[in-house]
């Protein structure tokens, strides 16, 4: 029983990292879309250990955990560089128009 439970266990473990990675793969190419579909994917197989997982496990849950603070704070500097362009478009426009 315990066998079963720790190969479960490895299974989602596989699954997390595999979602983090997809979702590192289109923060990547820009494509932001489908990444909320992703992220309440993984938080769903989260929510699926009920025992309290294993060292290894906490450990790969941590890494996942800093991989996506990561992802954040480059996805949030790649919005902010993009209001920056925006904005200076916008004045150039501005500057045309009058």
């Amino acid at each position: 029983m315990i066998d079963s439970s720790k190969e479960i266990e490895k299974t989602l473990l596989i699954q997390l990292q595999e979602i983090s990675e997809e979702i590192s793969n289109l923060v990547f190419n820009g494509d932001y879309d489908p990444i909320p579909t992703l992220e309440k994917s993984r938080l769903d197989i989260i929510k699926c250990f009920k025992e309290k997982p294993s060292k290894l496990g906490l450990q790969k849950i941590m890494l996942i955990l800093n991989q996506n603070k990561i992802f954040i704070k480059d996805i949030e500097c790649k919005k902010n560089q993009l209001k920056k362009k925006h904005r200076i478009v916008e004045e150039i426009f501005l500057a045309y128009g009058k």
